[in-house]
């Protein structure tokens, strides 16, 4: 058996040993499938293991892949991610983002972007205190 090295792998393995999703299983997890998405893809089922096994895999529309994978508890999950200041791995830190709430009505934004490196939607959301609302 070989190694799942990411996500992507076996997503490939799939497709090239049993082709690309073309139906929506949903009924066999108790699900009732609204037939409105015409694309499917390949869901892992809850409780397997990202493994080469057929069995570990069903196919879904987008539709009700969504609705199986994106679960309250994965929601809550994903609130819980590290965010702003709590993010290792973040470009921006506290005195950055200070720097770009200050330069906000003495510079033209595009400098601003340019500046640090960001795109438009990031600045509005530190402007508006969406993110980095733990900075002021």
């Amino acid at each position: 058996m070989k190694k799942i090295k990411n996500y992507s792998g076996i997503h490939l393995w799939l497709f090239k040993n049993y082709g690309k999703a073309n139906q929506c299983q949903a009924s066999l997890l108790g699900l009732v499938c609204k037939g409105v998405s015409k694309k499917f893809e390949w869901a892992k089922l809850k409780g397997k293991k990202y493994k080469y096994k057929r069995e570990n895999f069903i196919q879904l529309c987008i539709s009700c892949h969504k609705n199986y994978d994106y679960t309250l508890e994965w929601r809550k999950n994903l609130s819980n991610t590290h965010k702003g200041i709590l993010n290792t791995k973040a470009r921006l830190n506290p005195q950055i983002v200070k720097q770009i709430r200050e330069l906000k009505n003495k510079i033209h934004s595009k400098e601003i972007l340019k500046k640090f490196n960001l795109d438009y939607s990031h600045l509005s959301k530190i402007w508006k205190v969406k993110i980095w609302k733990e900075v002021i």
